[in-house]
């Protein structure tokens, strides 16, 4: 990535030791920062990465930069994550908008940072999906809907993905949150 397409954010708005940079998605790439590998204040093309993710992980060699420093970088990027993310999937477009509203890192003491990785932990959990059911060709050839084996193989794909957005609509509309109070009442109920 060529640096002008990436915003770098110096130490004194990050509260890092080092010179973090953020960009919109790159082709072929997982959601990154690409941190300096030294503590320069000036601009440098000597960069690793570090992921955009529950744990954050180092993609390459770190240079000069403390095993220390790194976690802080993995701290920063944790109490970050949803706006990095919304900027790096296009979701944000606003560089200006993203840079002004980055958390730094030193205005918050350990207890604040605990209290952030666990309000991202519960986001997390709230927005955690379970799938609940799934159609196929064989649930076509049952004896109440009545297709036969030749005519359940003869359904395209797309044809299948239509039927089953239409049934999730259909059970959404109809049964998905009357049932989903009795059932989660009895299930959670149970000891």
């Amino acid at each position: 990535m060529i640096l002008f397409e990436m915003a770098n954010i110096i130490q004194e708005d990050s509260g890092l030791p080092m010179i973090i940079y953020i960009s919109p998605k790159s082709v072929g790439l997982s959601p990154r920062v690409r941190v300096q590998k030294d503590y320069s204040s000036n601009i440098s093309t000597d960069l690793f990465s570090i992921t955009i993710e529950n744990r954050p992980k180092v993609i390459g060699d770190t240079g000069e930069i403390k095993k220390s420093d790194i976690k802080l970088v993995k701290d920063w990027v944790k109490i970050n994550t949803k706006l990095l993310t919304d900027y790096w999937t296009g979701k944000e477009h606003s560089t200006r908008k993203v840079l002004n509203e980055l958390i730094k890192l030193s205005n918050m003491d350990a207890k604040k940072r605990k209290q952030a990785d666990r309000k991202l932990v519960e986001e997390r959990l709230m927005d955690a999906s379970f799938v609940i059911t799934s159609v196929s060709r064989e649930d076509l050839i049952r004896e109440e809907i009545g297709f036969t084996r030749e005519q359940a193989l003869a359904v395209t794909d797309e044809q299948m993905r239509k039927i089953a957005s239409k049934l999730a609509d259909d059970y959404v509309n109809q049964l998905f949150w009357s049932s989903l109070k009795v059932i989660a009442e009895s299930v959670t109920s149970e000891e």
